[in-house]
């Protein structure tokens, strides 16, 4: 949709509604500032975010009840009564505190959010609107990570392997590999749509080129593994349909990315990619440990299996906190 086509839909939501398009513009403002929480918490716009979302979803899902069900509805309630249950025992664990009270807006938070999305998007439009809102909020992580790129990092982590990661200012650089997935996933399904109405142009797929060259320089940037295998599954599902709908596009960007590999591949994978493997390929080659496998995760997996083994069937099923 256009500019002002998308302004017109967002003016259409109510209120109760609404501010979740806002809340989704306003987050890399909003992520910015996680550092106030030091100061207090009641300073710190993302606790205030995150008291307020499960607040506001409430009052939407008063407001609009859903007449219509699906099967899954019934699989999610009943996950969104146990999960409220270990909130509330969080409280009688830990007793009524600032900590315990943002635990228990962060367990109960997701299960608040799909049934308020379930509201708020009933059409493509909805669909369609939310995700051009996201789009638009990208372009302000675009200029943090252009503004790191020339003057340095704003906010600099290293890996265990000395790796420097850019955090763009925010707390984690999580911030930035949800932009850069979610983004490039955005890119990638309006572009399909557009071949579907047969209304794509030259700018469509060179807007996809421009967006995915700028994800890999970010990604290049903040050495996520996880991020590359997201970003890699995206770019062979977009690969995989333009093979089913045009070979020549497909060629196209088969030829930039041997391109791009053959001129920054062997350098990417050099400084970014096998250091972050270097100690799991030890693991393979029988150099370290098997627990220490996936960062050492599989020892955790094991250790925190065995102590899962000895709970009772109903904790088993139910959950820890019972």
């Amino acid at each position: 949709m256009s500019f002002k086509e998308w302004r017109d839909w967002q003016k259409a939501i109510p209120w109760s509604l609404r501010w979740f398009v806002y809340l989704v513009f306003l987050r890399p403002f909003v992520d910015r500032f996680y550092d106030l929480k030091t100061i207090s918490p009641f300073l710190s716009p993302l606790y205030i975010v995150g008291a307020l979302t499960p607040m506001l979803c409430l009052v939407a899902l008063f407001r609009f009840r859903k007449k219509d069900t699906i099967v899954s509805d019934r699989f999610f309630n009943f996950l969104a009564f146990i999960v409220i249950i270990a909130g509330i025992f969080t409280f009688l664990i830990n007793g009524f505190d600032i900590y315990s009270l943002m635990v228990f807006f962060k367990i109960l938070t997701p299960v608040l959010l799909f049934p308020f999305c379930r509201i708020l998007i009933r059409s493509k439009e909805d669909l369609h609107g939310i995700l051009q809102t996201f789009l638009y909020s990208s372009i302000i992580v675009i200029f943090i990570f252009f503004y790191e790129m020339i003057f340095g990092g704003l906010n600099i982590e290293y890996t265990r392997t000395d790796i420097a990661r850019y955090q763009g200012g925010f707390a984690d650089l999580m911030n930035y590999a949800f932009y850069i997935t979610l983004g490039f996933a955005s890119i990638c399904y309006f572009y399909l749509i557009k071949r579907a109405k047969k209304t794509a142009t030259f700018r469509s797929i060179l807007l996809v080129v421009l967006v995915g060259a700028l994800c890999i320089a970010a990604l290049s940037k903040i050495s996520h593994l996880t991020s590359y295998f997201v970003f890699a599954g995206l770019l062979g599902l977009l690969c995989y349909e333009l093979f089913r709908a045009s070979r020549r596009i497909l060629i196209l960007i088969g030829i930039l990315l041997f391109v791009g590999y053959t001129l920054f591949g062997d350098q990417l994978y050099k400084s970014n990619i096998e250091p972050l493997i270097s100690r799991d390929l030890e693991v393979v080659g029988g150099e370290r440990a098997e627990t220490q496998l996936f960062h050492g995760r599989l020892g955790r997996w094991e250790n925190m299996l065995t102590d899962f083994k000895g709970y009772p069937v109903f904790v088993q099923l139910f959950g820890v906190p019972f």
